[in-house]
């Protein structure tokens, strides 16, 4: 046997949840990718979208939630359901189950999500309490509420204890199952790390007009069983008691004590920090999904574990780390339809542009620059959520015409005789000759001068649609020329280049770009807007930049990947002309292939 030949990267993911079935599912887009994936799940069950429990108190079928089984079924993979990691040992690059088993890794995935974070407060044992993370929390309140109904002539009260998406979600399916709920929240709002306080605000009004009652500023403090031992009342911070028959926690934490024990730096409220690629300290480590903490994350959910699971497989097959363009959140509790965009590049205030309620829309705002020219982000509730944020999720020039098409429509529903307020009397192209008069170029000022308007929605979008169609002054001029970035540390062996080009690139640039990248041996990554040329050594980076400069790009700020760390050492390749590309692993680092070593046995 050929002790040089190239042989099977082996990948290792704890946890089975959807950030899990989303790497593995990429990872094995490439029919040629040379494999073998090992999936840890600990609750004896084929994975599922927690984000769907709430439906199954609602009465929904448990299967009705299980993610795709397709990628578990490909032959480079074994789900091992019934296990579970204890320890990782980062010199052996290998971990230890509950079974007492070792399994070595070229590159270990954690994705175990998060844990229930019960109330530590006097008779939360009382029997009717529960936490809420899992699908054995979401069979066992649901057979609760079967049975308790039989023992009690009444409608069944229920304190859920939580205001993020998880607590919204149940306290609805509580409501939808036909109990009286009241939803406790900490926070000033629901939803604090994502909605606006307008945005949690209009929530809080549909969950009311359903009947939930919500308290927000607010702690639960006591539980008090009756003789029997089952919840009869709560206590609250300020002293007031309210009757219930169940308490419901939904709050949660980070699943990092495998990073925390093996000595990866984790964050203070839970977490393992990562970078942009998902790589933690150790090169050989990524997190992905709850987990996972970094610069820019907007909110736990479906969307940013996916997100999350993406970069990481291209940071393992060494593919460029694309922008990742506006930040994204959706959800559906109670069949609510939340979606909210927001973009990274957001330079000083932003000013909320109101839309008006209808097509089944409860609430809805553009987030815009001073003077409308730019779009920071959109939140809307009760629009189809994925939709909406495929619509505004495009690069800005886009972006800037949906938004003027949306807000001009709005605006051109609103009626003069709703306020009686001055910005409403002038025709748009009047105001906006109007504005450019008197050197009017931001809401600030507009505002200013008709002080009235400040709250009132009509004028807002009216006044929006002026700025959007006045004529940009000299300065707010953008460059359109080609920007270039440094993607990764400017003092490190390699760089990536990265070209922002938009929606189109001078010939004569593209023809210098693939010059640059054949003459230097570098690779070419195609971006929403971008083309990276990955691979330049730091020798040559002066004169690929001169090249490009010539070529008519501007050089930007490098960018630097947090901590100045190497990009990660790639683990496999894309398919080349129908061969398999392998990355040599060797644990020696002698640079030869070793063979894979018994994942099975104790050592």
């Amino acid at each position: 046997m050929d002790d040089n030949a190239a042989r099977t990267a082996e990948i290792v993911v704890v946890g089975a949840g959807v950030a899990a079935h989303r790497f593995v599912a990429r990872m094995l887009e490439d029919p040629e990718r040379d494999v073998r994936i090992t999936v840890f799940g600990d609750e004896g069950r084929l994975p599922y979208d927690r984000s769907g429990l709430a439906r199954v108190v609602a009465g929904a079928a448990a299967s009705g939630i299980d993610l795709d089984r397709a990628p578990f079924r490909d032959d480079r993979v074994r789900l091992i359901d019934d296990d579970r990691v204890l320890r990782i040992d980062r010199a052996g690059r290998r971990v230890r189950t509950r079974s007492r088993r070792w399994y070595d890794y070229d590159a270990l995935v954690l994705a175990t999500g998060t844990h229930a974070r019960p109330l530590e407060v006097p008779g939360i044992r009382a029997r009717g309490a529960f936490t809420f993370r899992a699908m054995e929390d979401a069979q066992t309140l649901r057979a609760f509420l079967a049975i308790r109904r039989t023992e009690l002539p009444r409608a069944l009260r229920a304190v859920v204890v939580g205001g993020d998406e998880s607590g919204v979600d149940v306290a609805l399916a509580l409501d939808e199952a036909g109990v009286q709920t009241t939803l406790v929240a900490t926070a000033d709002r629901l939803l604090p790390s994502v909605l606006s306080a307008p945005a949690a605000a209009a929530l809080r009004r549909v969950m009311e007009a359903r009947g939930i009652t919500v308290r927000t500023r607010t702690r639960l403090t006591r539980v008090d069983p009756d003789e029997a031992g089952a919840v009869t009342a709560v206590e609250f911070q300020d002293g007031t008691f309210a009757r219930a028959d169940l308490v419901v926690t939904t709050g949660a934490r980070a699943r990092d004590e495998l990073a925390r024990n093996a000595g990866l730096p984790v964050r203070q409220g839970g977490g393992v920090i990562v970078d942009a690629a998902g790589q933690t300290e150790d090169e050989r480590i990524l997190a992905i999904g709850d987990v996972a903490v970094g610069v820019g994350q907007l909110e736990r959910g479906v969307e940013a574990a996916c997100s999350s699971a993406d970069r990481a497989v291209a940071a393992l097959c060494g593919a460029p780390l694309t922008d990742r363009g506006p930040r994204r959140w959706y959800g559906r509790p109670g069949g609510i339809d939340l979606a909210v965009l927001r973009i990274d590049d957001v330079r000083g205030s932003a000013f909320a542009v109101p839309l008006s309620a209808l097509d089944g829309r409860r609430f809805g705002e553009i987030l815009l620059s001073a003077d409308a020219r730019q779009v920071y982000g959109t939140t809307t509730i009760g629009e189809q959520g994925e939709a909406w944020l495929a619509r505004f999720s495009r690069d800005d020039t886009d972006r800037r015409a949906e938004v003027r098409v949306l807000l001009a429509s709005a605006a051109s529903d609103d009626r003069a005789d709703e306020c009686g307020h001055g910005l409403l009397t002038l025709p748009l192209d009047a105001l906006s000759v109007e504005l450019d008069r008197r050197g009017i170029r931001t809401f600030a000022d507009a505002l200013a001068a008709a002080g009235e308007s400040r709250d009132c929605g009509p004028c807002l979008r009216r006044l929006a649609v002026a700025l959007l169609q006045r004529d940009p002054a000299p300065a707010d001029t953008p460059d359109r020329r080609p920007g270039v970035r440094l993607r990764g540390s400017a003092a490190a062996s390699v760089v990536d280049v990265e070209v922002e080009v938009g929606r189109e690139i001078d010939a004569a640039l593209l023809l210098v770009i693939g010059r640059l990248a054949q003459r230097h041996d570098a690779t070419i990554g195609l971006g929403e807007g971008t083309i990276t040329v990955g691979g330049i050594r730091g020798g040559d980076l002066p004169r690929v930049l001169a090249g490009l400069r010539a070529a008519g790009a501007v050089i930007r700020t490098s960018e630097p990947e947090a901590g100045g760390r190497h990009p990660m050492t790639p683990l496999v390749g894309p398919a080349d002309g129908g061969t398999r590309r392998r990355r040599d692993l060797d644990r020696s680092g002698t640079g030869t292939a070793a063979g894979v070593r018994s994942a099975e046995g104790a050592r």
